[in-house]
């Protein structure tokens, strides 16, 4: 499980900070990724690297892992604090939810969504 936390730190400080190639190289080449704002699901590194620097040019989301856990089918399941600011910095978004991960390998293959 360390290397599991390892590998969610990784990818929200990297998010956060908004340096994408640090958290696309937590991602498998073809990983399935949730784009929240139309409910699609992104295939690949590529289409996530698109939809990051989209949502970046028009808000900055913060997402701080608060509790990362294992379910009982091997999912990772991350309790994540999240706040979205305007590019004004006006708040958004302030909402807990979960996150859900299947990892292989040591790098994300698919994430979901759970609304709290």
């Amino acid at each position: 499980m360390a290397d599991t936390r390892s590998l969610i730190d990784r990818i929200y400080s990297a998010l956060n900070t908004h340096d994408i190639e640090r958290a696309l190289s937590a991602m498998r080449p073809d990983v399935d990724w949730p784009s929240l704002t139309d409910g699609s699901h992104l295939h690949g590194r590529e289409a996530v690297r698109e939809h990051w620097l989209r949502q970046w040019n028009l808000a900055d989301p913060h997402v701080d892992p608060i509790h990362v856990a294992r379910d009982n089918i091997g999912h990772t399941v991350v309790t994540v604090h999240q706040v979205t600011r305007s590019k004004t910095g006006i708040v958004l978004k302030d909402e807990l939810m979960q996150h859900i991960y299947d990892i292989e390998d040591g790098l994300v293959l698919a994430m979901a969504v759970r609304k709290l």
